[in-house]
């Protein structure tokens, strides 16, 4: 996986709508439920130009992923 900084300017402006929503619906559910804690936020987005290589942040290289196709079992 690639770790990037990506310009706001080349995020389209649905996703960052959405982005926004996911934001303010984590920040309510902490503020009504102290305990609440999501355990991620699946959130994606396209990037359709490049990315200047100033923009890279990391490398990883994770061991196992979770395969959402088999009840998120890891693989190699």
């Amino acid at each position: 996986m690639i770790e990037c900084r990506v310009p706001i300017g080349v995020i389209p402006r649905n996703y960052l709508r959405c982005l926004a929503g996911e934001v303010l619906e984590e920040i309510f559910e902490r503020e009504l439920d102290p305990e609440h804690r999501r355990l991620e936020i699946n959130f994606g987005f396209p990037v359709r130009s490049n990315i200047s290589p100033d923009h890279i942040v990391a490398f990883h290289h994770p061991s196992q992923i979770p395969n959402d196709r088999r009840f998120r079992m890891l693989e190699d």
